[in-house]
This record gives C-alpha cells, structure tokens and sequence, in this order.
C-alpha cells in the first residue's frame, strides 16, 4: 500500500457511540482531537458499537478476550508499537490502517474495526490532517444533533435521508442529498 510514511496526522480519542435510531442497526462512533475541539463520526454496526461500550464499562473482564490477549502476547515479545491511521475516504468509508510505526508495511483494516481495536488494545489512532480539516466539525459536548459530512454516509444511508428530506420537505438538503447520490453512481459507474 502507497501511503506517505511521514504525513502530518492528529491523534483522535473516542469521545462516545451513540445509537442513532431504535430499531435500526446502526450506531454512530464519535472521535475528537486531543483537545475536544473537533470531530469525526463513524458510522456502524450496533454490534460493534456494543462490543467497544462493553470493553468501555468493563475493561478487567475484556482484558480476556482475543484482542486484548493477542496485542498483550504483541507487547510481551517485544514487538513493534502499532498505531491506526485513517488515510482518506472512498465511498463513505475512511480508509483505514494497522501500521507497525518503525515500519513501511501496512495492512488495511475497516475503520470501524480500527475503532474497537483501538479500545481494545490501546493503539492510539490518528487521522491524516488534511483529511481531519476536511471531514471534522466542531465538538460541542451535549449538542442536539450530530452533523455529519454526507461522503460518511453509505449510498444506502443517503437514500433514506433524501426520502426523508423530500417527506419533510427540507428541499435543501434534498437537493445536496441528490448531488452527493449523483455523484457516487457516476463514480460507480467509471470504468
């Protein structure tokens, strides 16, 4: 995988996962910057979201479980630090890594996935810094409503939303729902 070896990044920490709907499966993972300035949202499964607020209430029980015991196995051999990098995004999803940071190999991993991982055995994550000035939004904590970047969003998730907005008649955002649709079947449609 090309990927700069020296990008400039920011360290992201997990500030909360938050159920979007009852009775869909989806959650959302919020990761702010050092300074609880700025975030990013992740969107994901319900199970995941599940497994990290499980290891967050309880950590003495977790540390029996396969990642934990697989990075403590990691760090007792002496192995390299490991960190997560969020490189970029491509279809609503950021492009995620698993890097041994005295190395230049690199190993793609879901960024949902990298989230629970970084729970589970503390590798810190960081995000590229163009790409965290681009994605992030201000974090203001117990704000009603979480913006969300539209190129997070999967194309099924847009679709709702624009049937959403058009019921709502919010004609606005119907509007910007369409384009980003528009946009992610052409490039779909690139040979």
């Amino acid at each position: 995988m090309d990927i700069k070896f020296h990008m400039e990044k920011v360290r992201l920490k997990l500030k909360e996962v938050l159920t979007i709907a009852d009775g869909e499966d989806t959650s959302l993972i919020i990761l702010v910057d050092e300074k609880d300035e700025r975030q990013i949202s992740i969107i994901c499964e319900n199970d995941i979201a599940a497994r990290i607020q499980y290891r967050q209430r309880h950590a003495k029980e977790a540390r029996k479980l396969i990642p934990e015991a697989l990075s403590a196995v990691i760090r007792m051999k002496g192995g390299a630090p490991l960190e997560i990098l969020i490189i970029g995004i491509y279809g609503g999803q950021y492009q995620t890594v698993l890097n041994a940071r005295d190395l230049t190999d690199f190993v793609p991993i879901r960024d949902t996935e990298a989230v629970l991982l970084s729970v589970a055995a503390g590798i810190p994550i960081y995000i590229e810094a163009n790409l965290m000035t681009m994605q992030s939004v201000s974090y203001k904590k117990g704000e009603q409503g979480i913006p969300l970047p539209t190129n997070t969003l999967s194309l099924d998730m847009l679709r709702k939303a624009l049937e959403h907005a058009v019921e709502s008649e919010n004609y606005e955002l119907a509007s910007h729902l369409r384009d980003e649709i528009r946009k992610r079947d052409n490039n779909e449609n690139k040979p």
